[in-house]
């Protein structure tokens, strides 16, 4: 397994300050996330000029540290919530060049919280993880299926103009007629063309530039057909 991780994960590895970051993730609560992230960092571990540090996001108290026997130990939940210096609860599993911090003993509702803090923005940017925008911002787009000008105001002044896709519900999806404005719901266009904020440049990048660029296959699809 770990000859199989070393040989797969540089293509997904982001090098940033001279350091490579790795998350590992899973959109459900399913299992294998905590092996794989634990074995990876073991292979490269292993590697005599790295050093890895492993740090357990998971602050349900039931990831990586369950895995290391480190259940209950301080960790993570305690430098968000507590402010416990990070050399305070850093550990040695016993590995060379392997650092762990575990997800701590504070568990249970408030995790989300925790991780959206200031102090978890401060310990990125300590870990040398780079600002939002240079790595998120390149795998994540919004779309406008908004249903009222304010809400499409808000989304196109907070998020960049190239990470918008024009999208509208298919016509009597979202039945009925606003009736402050007397047009259908699902009518988001009429917003797009409201808005005070856009170029005609901008707005076109919203209806289609965008749209082509990140699906290169309907782009092509289009330009064989002269469109």
């Amino acid at each position: 397994m770990q000859k199989t991780l070393k040989a797969r994960a540089p293509a997904r590895l982001f090098v940033h300050d001279g350091h490579t970051l790795l998350a590992v993730t899973s959109p459900r609560a399913m299992p294998g996330k905590s092996l794989t992230a634990l074995n990876l960092a073991l292979a490269v571990a292993a590697e005599l000029d790295r050093t890895v540090l492993l740090v357990d996001a998971d602050l349900s108290g039931q990831g990586l540290q369950t895995l290391l026997g480190l259940a209950g130990a301080p960790g993570l939940a305690e430098h968000l919530s507590q402010g416990v210096p990070l050399a305070e609860l850093l550990v040695n599993p016993g590995v060379p060049r392997f650092v762990f911090l575990p997800g701590g003993r504070i568990a249970g509702h408030g995790s989300a919280e925790l991780l959206a803090t200031r102090a978890m923005q401060g310990l990125a940017q300590e870990l040398k993880k780079p600002l939002l925008q240079d790595h998120l911002l390149n795998n994540i787009f919004f779309d406008t299926c908004v249903y009222h000008q304010p809400g499409i105001d808000l989304l196109t002044k907070v998020i960049p103009v190239k990470n918008i896709l024009f999208a509208s519900e298919m016509i009597g999806a979202v039945r009925g007629i606003d009736p402050e404005t007397g047009n259908y719901y699902d009518d988001t266009k009429r917003y797009i063309e409201s808005s005070t904020q856009l170029s005609a440049e901008q707005k076109f990048q919203i209806y289609e530039g965008n749209t082509r660029r990140v699906f290169p296959r309907l782009d092509a699809a289009l330009n064989a057909k002269g469109l």
